[in-house]
């Protein structure tokens, strides 16, 4: 069993775990973690020993008291083909991933961009209904038109400032 999957957000600075098991960091400075190197690339990354590395075995994190030996991240790729974080495993002993092993992580890899990126598109979707509707609701109130819009279930969603004025008089 591995100690630690880590799904990384990769940004100029800093790399942002959005989600983890067996660790409690949310955040690590880029220079320092293994998802920089990671996320260069187009296939997994994996470093078996990180020291005996020589890309790895002066790293902080292998140094430390932290202790890393393993690490094995696939790049998350974006459907502009960009990368914009990693899906990785790391431990404090050394390992080695079966072909079976490697395939898992690249499988996995691609559910959470499709979760990330449905994700990314529902609040894309609600952001642009919100920009449509303030759109629609300044184009409401700037007319001296009364308007009042209901849904199916006949409850009043909006009413502007004239249809207000119009309901005030007749009922005051």
């Amino acid at each position: 069993m591995f100690q630690l999957l880590l799904f990384s957000i990769v940004d100029t600075d800093r790399i942002w775990f959005k989600s983890t098991h067996g660790i409690d960091v949310t955040q690590i400075f880029r220079e320092s973690g293994l998802c920089a190197s990671a996320i260069l690339e187009k296939e997994i990354h994996i470093v078996e020993d990180a020291l005996t590395d020589v890309r790895t075995k002066e790293n902080s994190l292998v140094t430390s008291e932290f202790g890393l030996r393993f690490y094995a991240g696939v790049p998350l790729t974006v459907g502009d083909g960009e990368n914009i974080g990693t899906l990785c495993i790391i431990d404090i002993k050394p390992r080695i991933l079966t072909t079976e092993e490697q395939q898992l992580l690249k499988d996995l890899a691609v559910l959470v961009v499709e979760q990330f990126e449905l994700k990314y598109s529902v609040v894309q979707h609600i952001n642009n209904q919100l920009e449509m509707s303030n759109m629609l609701q300044s184009i409401y109130e700037s007319t001296q038109e009364a308007s009042t819009f209901v849904d199916t279930d006949l409850r009043i969603r909006y009413t502007n400032q004239a249809a207000k004025n119009i309901t005030k008089l007749l009922f005051d």
